[in-house]
């Protein structure tokens, strides 16, 4: 095994990657070459090798699309750590937290925009920075970047504004003789979207401007 390995070694190079996954990468190619070439074992032949290389004969390909596949995977766990987890946690919380109000705390008051009302729940209003800050802190400990930051805590609004976005169109479609006004919409929009988000952003606030924006590397010429 420790032949396969070396030879693996050799032809793949350095692929830029931390120690642990290149040593883990190269065992499982040297794992695939050898039981690729059964009679081989334990050691290598000029057969083997043969066969080896033709099964990969562009080891500077196999190598750069090891290296993109290393870098995608890594990207892909970052958002999730850093922004689908922490936004899911911002959202869910929120929707908790109104759920809660609706049942056992004050009634929501009324905005009237001529004949349009708006519902108001002052009390979640309140507790959604602190749902939006649960949200930004997980973000901000995973080393998420401010944009990161700030939309794991928007995550509901965004949800929201997809859906009111979604519901207007099919609504026309289904009924047309809905009461579904550009005014109805803006006042939807407002209640739902608009300054629920604003709340929710106080509390992401302090996390994104606790993150440091990346130094840009010293110009060498400079």
């Amino acid at each position: 095994m420790s032949d396969w390995i070396a030879w693996v070694r050799e032809r793949l190079g350095v692929l830029g990657l931390p120690p642990e996954r290149e040593d883990e990468i190269v065992n499982e190619l040297a794992h695939h070459f050898e039981d690729l070439n059964e009679a081989a074992r334990p050691r290598r032949s000029s057969e083997a090798l043969a066969k080896a290389d033709r099964e990969v004969p562009d080891w500077e390909h196999l190598r750069e699309q090891i290296r993109w596949a290393e870098l995608e995977e890594g990207q892909m766990r970052h958002r999730m750590k850093s922004l689908w987890l922490p936004g899911l946690v911002s959202a869910s919380l929120a929707v908790l937290a109104l759920m809660l109000v609706q049942r056992y705390g004050p009634p929501p008051g009324m905005i009237w925009f001529g004949q349009i009302g708006m519902c108001v729940y002052p009390m979640w209003l309140a507790i959604l920075p602190f749902t939006g800050a649960a949200g930004a802190f997980i973000s901000w400990r995973t080393r998420g970047a401010k944009s990161e930051i700030f939309f794991s805590a928007a995550t509901l609004p965004i949800a929201l504004t997809a859906l009111f976005l979604a519901i207007v169109p099919l609504g026309l479609v289904l009924d047309h003789h809905a009461v579904l006004t550009l005014p109805g919409f803006a006042v939807g929009m407002l209640g739902w979207v608009i300054i629920p988000g604003i709340h929710l952003a106080i509390g992401s606030t302090p996390f994104v401007l606790m993150r440091r924006s990346p130094q840009p590397a010293p110009n060498p010429a400079g």
